[in-house]
Protein backbone atom coordinates (compact mmCIF):
# COMPACT_ATOMS: atom_id res chain seq x y z
CA UNK A 1 0.00 0.00 0.00
CA UNK A 2 3.07 2.45 0.18
CA UNK A 3 3.42 2.10 -3.68
CA UNK A 4 0.14 3.65 -3.99
CA UNK A 5 1.02 7.21 -2.01
CA UNK A 6 4.34 7.70 -4.05
CA UNK A 7 2.18 6.84 -7.12
CA UNK A 8 -0.42 9.61 -6.77
CA UNK A 9 2.22 12.02 -5.67
CA UNK A 10 4.48 10.91 -9.29
CA UNK A 11 1.13 11.58 -11.10
CA UNK A 12 0.27 14.52 -9.67
CA UNK A 13 3.75 15.78 -10.39
CA UNK A 14 3.52 14.88 -13.98
CA UNK A 15 0.12 16.67 -13.96
CA UNK A 16 1.29 19.78 -12.36
CA UNK A 17 4.44 20.56 -14.83
CA UNK A 18 2.28 19.58 -18.05
CA UNK A 19 -0.27 22.27 -16.61
CA UNK A 20 2.29 25.12 -15.88
CA UNK A 21 3.50 25.14 -19.46
CA UNK A 22 2.02 27.44 -21.67
CA UNK A 23 -0.33 26.21 -24.57
CA UNK A 24 1.05 26.71 -27.92
CA UNK A 25 0.37 29.90 -29.79
CA UNK A 26 -2.07 30.14 -32.08
CA UNK A 27 -1.86 29.53 -35.98
CA UNK A 28 -4.54 32.35 -37.14
CA UNK A 29 -6.59 34.13 -35.45
CA UNK A 30 -9.37 36.28 -37.52
CA UNK A 31 -11.75 39.05 -35.39
CA UNK A 32 -13.99 41.49 -36.09
CA UNK A 33 -15.15 44.56 -34.48
CA UNK A 34 -18.10 47.41 -35.21
CA UNK A 35 -16.64 51.06 -34.49
CA UNK A 36 -19.05 53.18 -33.06
CA UNK A 37 -19.03 57.03 -32.20
CA UNK A 38 -21.57 58.83 -30.30
CA UNK A 39 -23.64 55.76 -30.44
CA UNK A 40 -23.50 55.82 -34.07
CA UNK A 41 -22.02 52.74 -36.22
CA UNK A 42 -19.50 54.37 -38.16
CA UNK A 43 -17.11 51.69 -39.46
CA UNK A 44 -16.15 47.70 -39.18
CA UNK A 45 -12.78 46.46 -38.40
CA UNK A 46 -11.05 43.25 -39.32
CA UNK A 47 -7.95 41.90 -37.76
CA UNK A 48 -6.45 38.90 -38.92
CA UNK A 49 -3.13 37.20 -37.43
CA UNK A 50 -0.92 34.29 -38.87
CA UNK A 51 2.13 32.49 -37.90
CA UNK A 52 4.15 29.92 -40.05
CA UNK A 53 7.27 28.51 -38.62
CA UNK A 54 9.10 31.48 -36.86
CA UNK A 55 7.43 34.40 -38.67
CA UNK A 56 4.03 36.16 -38.32
CA UNK A 57 1.96 38.95 -40.01
CA UNK A 58 -0.54 41.23 -38.76
CA UNK A 59 -3.56 43.03 -40.77
CA UNK A 60 -6.08 45.68 -39.66
CA UNK A 61 -8.45 47.09 -42.18
CA UNK A 62 -10.98 49.12 -41.06
CA UNK A 63 -13.85 50.41 -43.60
CA UNK A 64 -16.34 53.00 -43.06
CA UNK A 65 -19.68 52.35 -43.72
CA UNK A 66 -23.13 54.21 -43.23
CA UNK A 67 -23.37 58.13 -43.59
CA UNK A 68 -19.44 58.39 -43.35
CA UNK A 69 -18.62 55.07 -45.88
CA UNK A 70 -20.64 57.62 -48.38
CA UNK A 71 -17.39 60.23 -47.92
CA UNK A 72 -15.08 57.81 -47.17
CA UNK A 73 -14.52 54.93 -49.73
CA UNK A 74 -11.15 53.86 -48.97
CA UNK A 75 -10.26 51.10 -46.64
CA UNK A 76 -7.28 51.68 -44.13
CA UNK A 77 -4.64 48.50 -44.26
CA UNK A 78 -1.98 48.30 -41.36
CA UNK A 79 0.20 45.52 -41.81
CA UNK A 80 2.88 44.19 -39.09
CA UNK A 81 5.13 41.42 -40.68
CA UNK A 82 8.07 40.10 -38.06
CA UNK A 83 9.73 37.32 -36.56
CA UNK A 84 8.07 35.62 -33.40
CA UNK A 85 10.68 34.55 -30.15
CA UNK A 86 10.30 33.17 -26.92
CA UNK A 87 9.63 36.50 -25.24
CA UNK A 88 6.55 37.58 -27.94
CA UNK A 89 6.60 39.58 -31.19
CA UNK A 90 9.22 41.38 -32.58
CA UNK A 91 8.41 43.64 -35.73
CA UNK A 92 10.57 43.80 -38.85
CA UNK A 93 8.11 46.18 -41.01
CA UNK A 94 5.35 48.13 -41.12
CA UNK A 95 2.85 49.82 -43.59
CA UNK A 96 -0.05 51.52 -43.25
CA UNK A 97 -1.54 53.27 -46.07
CA UNK A 98 -5.43 53.66 -47.51
CA UNK A 99 -4.03 53.12 -51.09
CA UNK A 100 -0.71 52.75 -53.17
CA UNK A 101 -0.42 56.32 -53.67
CA UNK A 102 -1.86 57.87 -50.19
CA UNK A 103 0.39 60.65 -49.00
CA UNK A 104 -0.35 60.15 -45.69
CA UNK A 105 1.39 56.60 -45.94
CA UNK A 106 3.36 55.35 -43.18
CA UNK A 107 5.94 52.78 -43.22
CA UNK A 108 8.59 51.53 -40.89
CA UNK A 109 11.58 49.18 -40.99
CA UNK A 110 13.24 47.49 -37.69
CA UNK A 111 16.72 47.23 -37.03
CA UNK A 112 17.20 45.16 -34.02
CA UNK A 113 20.88 44.52 -34.60
CA UNK A 114 21.83 48.31 -35.21
CA UNK A 115 18.62 49.72 -32.59
CA UNK A 116 16.78 51.96 -34.77
CA UNK A 117 13.66 52.13 -36.28
CA UNK A 118 13.13 53.85 -39.48
CA UNK A 119 9.90 55.45 -40.71
CA UNK A 120 8.84 56.51 -43.92
CA UNK A 121 5.67 59.27 -43.17
CA UNK A 122 4.70 62.80 -45.08
CA UNK A 123 7.33 62.46 -47.18
CA UNK A 124 9.78 62.11 -44.46
CA UNK A 125 12.32 59.54 -43.55
CA UNK A 126 13.16 59.42 -39.58
CA UNK A 127 15.38 57.13 -37.87
CA UNK A 128 14.84 56.47 -34.22
CA UNK A 129 16.66 54.30 -31.30
CA UNK A 130 14.87 51.28 -30.51
CA UNK A 131 14.37 50.68 -26.88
Amino acid sequence: MRAAPALAVAALAVALAGAASPPPAPKAVSASYNVYMHGVHIAVMKETYEAAASEYRLVSESTAVGVLGLFQRETVRFVSEGRLTPAGLQPRRFEGKRNDNDPRRVRGEFDWAAGRLTIEHHGRTETLPLP
